[in-house]
């Protein structure tokens, strides 16, 4: 689950939030959450929650739900590496990326995985070159292998696309990744 503090404007007072607290709103929700997925019947007192009685059904099978911070959520890397499973970040210059990924390794001490989001508009031109969009790039396929390989060697181990400002049908794009991309890398076990 992606986890973040939100950043538009009208997310604050439609949940009647505080954007200066949002940080602690943050590393207060990723606490109650993580504490009552895995007791029963918690007791949780902060400053948002009074939890005395009842409990949360259905718990997860396996007492937990894996939680991607997004973004810094106004946290430091280190408190991310300790209480978040992993950590969703926006898309960024590959060698800017690079440095992000090996202090995310230094910070977790074990395997955390770090993610990207990516918005495409992939060309039914398979040799299109890259073309700017909000949040990513229009390109054909070939170009898109050649950026998710570069993003691969340089740690990213998960990349989601974004295909909200497309131009195709997003039935084809789907089809297109699976068939000419998503071959060129495949799942690794850990």
């Amino acid at each position: 689950m992606g986890a973040a503090t939100g950043d538009r404007p009208i997310e604050f007072p439609a949940f009647k939030v505080d954007p200066t607290e949002s940080a602690a709103l943050f590393r207060e929700s990723i606490e109650v959450m993580k504490k009552v997925w895995k007791e029963s019947f918690s007791k949780v007192m902060t400053n948002r929650v009074e939890l005395e009685q009842g409990d949360i059904i259905p718990k997860p099978t396996l007492s937990d739900i894996p939680i991607l911070g997004t973004g810094y959520s106004g946290q430091t890397i280190e408190w991310l590496a300790e209480h978040t499973d992993g950590w969703l970040f926006y898309s960024q210059g590959v060698n800017d990326q690079r440095e992000l990924v090996n202090k995310w390794r230094e910070s977790t001490g074990e395997f955390k995985p770090f993610a990207q989001a990516l918005a495409i508009d992939l060309s039914a031109n398979p040799n299109e070159a890259p073309k700017p969009i909000q949040g990513g790039f229009r390109a054909g396929y070939r170009f898109l292998i050649d950026y998710l390989r570069a993003y691969q060697d340089a740690g990213v181990n998960h990349v989601i696309f974004g295909l909200k400002h497309g131009t195709r049908p997003a039935e084809e794009v789907i089809e297109e990744l699976g068939e000419y991309v998503l071959p060129h890398f495949p799942a690794h076990k850990l």
